[in-house]
């Protein structure tokens, strides 16, 4: 299916994104805590997608020593961007790492940084925050480390829910909440595991500067969902989880990518497929899986109105499907030329945008012509019957004014 999508070189490798509306998106990227030359930086981007355009209304300069924005969260209640943002490695050795960071969005002059505190335990330059997400009221805020914690804090007064949870040595690749933030899901390549958010009833104004989480209670798992096993010599590794949002809300979607053992031949395509499933969350049942990709799924996303899912793969691809019934929407096969690193849907579910480290974006509306994808197939029977019925009124009135010239012409 095709759509009037469009790339636009931003000048820095793109780790993460966000939009705060319709149409204006912050990027965040650069060249890490490397010496490259390349500045690490928050860009606060208004896109115009019928001129194919954009502007940059604010770009927020990092210090060169310090990490690039590595993942990102906009708030839905209030104009307010967290940024997982590592300090610089000297800072990290002495024992120091402000990386979760907190920033004012300003709609005509950008953003303005407002606090940073410690949102990782261990202190080591190789860890950092790869995954944040908000509750839908903006009550709370998911933080998945890649040293295996996962936390919850309050917002914005960002006490602990409660206390830090381990993946058993495991990255957090991802972090969600259900549609009414009883629920906040965190996911390793291993497992996803969810957790009851109750507890954030528990009154906790003081924001938790020293670290210390003894007050806080213990996190209660309320369900688990294990990676899957496919053959036995096939690995299978989680890559993404995501709550579904209005329509969608009693379901949880995971990606999965598997990978052929290695027997000493060349790898082929299709020997690490993706897949998409869906849970039924009242039941944990398995409802639904797909093949989505011949490649490894490398970002994923779901539209706010919980009607689409989007994705983008090893192989340099971006796919949107319907979330009910998984079928494609549309494809693009060569985005971009490098790894894409994060995706995103706009707030009004009508717009995708991929960031990769080939220093550019891609801009993909959803058209009407993808919109109207949402039929089902007996809505399509129904109306191919309709068409049928009329096409045989048609002749049958055609027919029968044939038949009058026929009797007017015999009775002369």
């Amino acid at each position: 299916m095709s759509s009037s999508h469009y790339a636009i070189s931003v000048g820095v490798p793109i780790y993460s994104l966000a939009f705060t509306g319709k149409e204006t998106v912050v990027l965040g990227g650069g060249g890490g805590s490397s010496k490259s030359g390349i500045k690490n930086k928050l860009i606060y981007c208004r896109l115009h997608p019928e001129a194919r355009t954009l502007d940059r209304v604010h770009e927020y300069e990092l210090p060169k020593t310090e990490d690039a924005p590595m993942s990102m969260a906009v708030s839905p209640e209030r104009p307010v961007l967290v940024a997982g943002i590592n300090e610089s490695v000297d800072k990290i050795n002495a024992g120091s790492n402000n990386n979760l960071r907190v920033f004012a969005i300003k709609e005509d002059s950008g953003l303005e940084f407002e606090s940073a505190r410690n949102g990782i335990s261990v202190l080591a330059p190789e860890f950092y925050q790869k995954a944040t997400s908000f509750a839908p009221d903006g009550s709370m805020l998911a933080i998945g480390n890649t040293n295996d914690q996962f936390s919850i804090y309050r917002y914005p007064s960002l006490s602990k829910v409660f206390r830090c949870y381990h993946f058993d040595g495991q990255e957090v690749i991802d972090a969600d909440f259900s549609e009414d933030g009883k629920l906040a899901a965190g996911t390793s390549d291993k497992k996803v595991c969810f957790f009851s958010t109750e507890t954030s009833k528990i009154p906790a104004e003081k924001p938790d500067e020293s670290g210390d989480e003894d007050e806080a209670p213990k996190p209660h798992v309320a369900q688990t969902i294990e990676r899957p096993v496919l053959q036995k010599d096939v690995a299978c590794s989680f890559r993404s989880g995501r709550f579904g949002r209005k329509a969608t809300s009693g379901l949880f979607y995971t990606i999965v990518n598997s990978s052929a053992p290695s027997t000493g031949r060349k790898r082929k395509r299709g020997d690490r497929k993706a897949f998409v499933s869906i849970w039924d969350l009242k039941t944990w049942q398995l409802i639904k899986t797909r093949t989505i990709s011949q490649t490894p799924v490398t970002s994923f996303d779901i539209s706010p109105d919980g009607s689409m899912l989007a994705f983008g793969t090893a192989e340099l691809a971006v796919g949107v499907l319907d979330a009910k019934t998984l079928r494609p929407r549309l494809t693009i096969l060569r985005a971009h030329d490098f790894a894409i690193t994060a995706l995103r849907f706009n707030t009004t579910s009508d717009i995708v945008v991929s960031g990769s480290v080939d220093s550019s974006i891609r801009v993909i509306p959803i058209d009407a012509t993808a919109q109207a994808s949402r039929f089902t197939t007996m809505q399509t029977l129904l109306l191919t019957l309709l068409f049928l019925l009329v096409a045989i009124l048609v002749q049958y009135l055609a027919d029968g004014d044939l038949l009058a010239t026929a009797r007017q012409h015999l009775h002369f």
